[in-house]
């Protein structure tokens, strides 16, 4: 992978990581700020529910992001290197068992 490569996921994935820590964050403060340990078991149930659909919805925005630039940046490799078909990302070529 080129250092272009990794440069744009990272600047996909680093707002990831810090959306999912202001999220957490903010959701502790409105736990403790509102008490919700002192509350029924249902209201417990369900803060914790949307606390997981929240998280569940800017993980996945993230992912989206992160693929779309794992795409552009693969189909910018596939235009500049005719060399081989073979997926870049796919890791090291392994010997077979029969050692052909």
């Amino acid at each position: 992978m080129t250092t272009a490569r990794i440069a744009a996921l990272r600047k996909e994935f680093l707002p990831l990581i810090a959306s999912v820590v202001v999220l957490d964050a903010v959701v502790i403060v409105i736990y403790y700020g509102f008490h919700i340990k002192a509350t029924t078991e249902r209201t417990q149930q369900t803060f914790v529910g949307v606390w997981l659909a929240l998280t569940l919805l800017v993980v996945t925005t993230g992912m989206k992001r992160v693929r779309a630039a794992r795409l552009r940046g693969r189909a910018t490799n596939h235009e500049t290197s005719h060399e081989t078909s073979r997926d870049p990302d796919a890791g090291p070529d392994l010997p077979s068992r029969d050692g052909a």
